[in-house]
């Protein structure tokens, strides 16, 4: 039976010296490794075209969802549905992501009284203090807004900053007293 070879396979078969172009075994493997080069052009391909938010496919949909702090493969949740909240979360997105425009979101969300200090080595950390007692409803609550509002690649440390608030420490109202 004659082996009906690709344009691909054609051209990978002329690659090889004339006298081995006509052995059935040279031209089998031309046209598997053709058909593999076009799979795999056709995947890449696939990919490329997923990583535009409205045609993202089964395949990227979890590239997105993972950068955008989405669920993961919900379960029962069929592609379309998932790019439509991939293509939401984008929209929602703030049109400035400069540094100060996080400030004033988490100012709107916190209040005045939180602080931040930014560690730009390779582990992207990012230590916040929040003038909430550790464990309380309004710090749980900072941490959930804060984890939302950072940077998929930056690391997070929440910490209370309530022992340093001169108010609610009322060390201006209590007596010192000295031990001889």
């Amino acid at each position: 039976m004659a082996r009906v070879l690709t344009p691909a396979a054609q051209a990978r078969l002329e690659e090889l010296p004339g006298w081995a172009q006509e052995a059935p075994e040279h031209k089998a493997l031309c046209l598997c490794f053709a058909n593999e080069g076009e799979r795999q052009r056709a995947l890449a391909r696939e990919i490329r075209d997923g990583m535009i938010p409205i045609k993202a496919n089964a395949l990227t949909l979890p590239l997105w969802e993972t950068a955008l702090k989405l669920t993961v493969n919900p379960v029962g949740v069929d592609v379309s549905t998932r790019r439509g909240l991939v293509i939401t979360k984008l929209l929602g997105a703030i049109p400035d992501p400069s540094g100060k425009t996080w400030e004033e979101q988490i100012t709107a969300f916190l209040g005045p009284g939180w602080s931040y200090e930014e560690d730009n080595t390779p582990d992207q950390t990012i230590r916040v203090k929040v003038p909430f007692k550790v464990g309380s409803s309004d710090f749980l609550q900072a941490e959930r807004i804060l984890r939302a509002k950072i940077p998929a690649a930056w690391e997070l440390f929440v910490e209370s900053g309530e022992d340093f608030i001169l108010d609610q420490s009322e060390m201006d109202v209590q007596q010192f007293h000295s031990t001889p």
